[in-house]
């Protein structure tokens, strides 16, 4: 008879691990294999890698996020974070969202070398789109109020994951307004792959597993369904025109003085007018 097949999610809990498509995945393995990896845990929600798999060169602790036989999808097995059976696990969802922006950013790495402008225009428009739509729309607006709700030892790391994305938010549109001039920061452009890509490790590796920790079956529903709505009402952030954005901003900008200019002249003249008055 012939051994049973299972997959495995896992997350690899070795911390300063910075191998892309490593740290998380999926094994196949004999069934035997598997026993035999997890003989050393407690339970069956840890296990250690296969002989060669990981490449540091020496065996790591997984954590099994899923376990599944071969050939039958449904027969799920949890681990301590895992997609509950009959519907996906929002959290990973959002995890999967930051692997398109860390690719994206691996793609704005290279149109920085290349000074690419056109293509930076393009690109940095994207994750600037990803940002408003998976970290304000979703976690600002669903997950964080949740999560304040059912966990309010949360306040300080909320405030923190707020701060990060205002931050980037700022750093995207300030080199985008060089890119309208022609210009490539390179500090900037520096800083925004540096601080994202932090960002994205600490929530994927930290501020989740807190989350994971305090929301139940209920607060995923909730989480999803919120985030599902999210996708529907959201508008897509377009990068447009480089050049006639420059030209729109500048005309912006022309009003926007003589309108400052015409409060100011105002301000004066009310001032006067109260002077006269007493």
């Amino acid at each position: 008879m012939a051994e049973q097949k299972i997959e495995i999610r896992y997350k690899c809990l070795h911390q300063s691990c910075q191998i892309k498509g490593c740290r998380e995945g999926v094994l196949s393995m004999d069934e035997a294999l598997f026993n035999q990896l997890a003989a050393s845990y407690e339970d069956r929600t840890h296990l250690k890698t296969p002989r060669g798999y990981c490449r540091l060169g020496f065996p790591q602790t997984l954590k099994v996020l899923e376990l599944r036989r071969a050939g039958h999808e449904d027969d799920v097995q949890p681990g301590e974070n895992t997609i509950e059976k009959g519907g996906p696990d929002p959290i990973e969802i959002l995890k999967g969202e930051h692997q398109i922006v860390l690719k994206k950013l691996d793609l704005i790495e290279q149109q920085v070398r290349s000074r690419d402008i056109d293509g930076l225009w393009i690109s940095t428009a994207e994750v600037e789109d990803g940002i408003h739509h998976h970290s304000i729309e979703k976690e600002e607006f669903v997950l964080f109020p949740l999560l304040e709700k059912v966990s309010p030892y949360s306040a300080s790391e909320i405030a923190i994951m707020k701060e990060d994305h205002r931050e980037l938010i700022a750093l995207l549109d300030s080199f985008r307004n060089g890119l309208k001039e022609g210009d490539i920061n390179d500090s900037i452009s520096n800083s925004i792959l540096s601080n994202l890509r932090n960002h994205i490790a600490k929530e994927d590796n930290e501020f989740f597993d807190s989350v994971i920790k305090v929301l139940d079956a209920e607060g995923k529903k909730i989480l999803l369904d919120g985030m599902v709505k999210a996708d529907e009402s959201h508008v897509v952030i377009e990068a447009g025109d480089r050049f006639q954005e420059a030209a729109i901003e500048n005309d912006s900008d022309s009003d926007d003085r003589e309108r400052f200019n015409e409060a100011l002249l105002a301000a004066k003249k009310a001032s006067k007018d109260d002077e006269c008055c007493h």
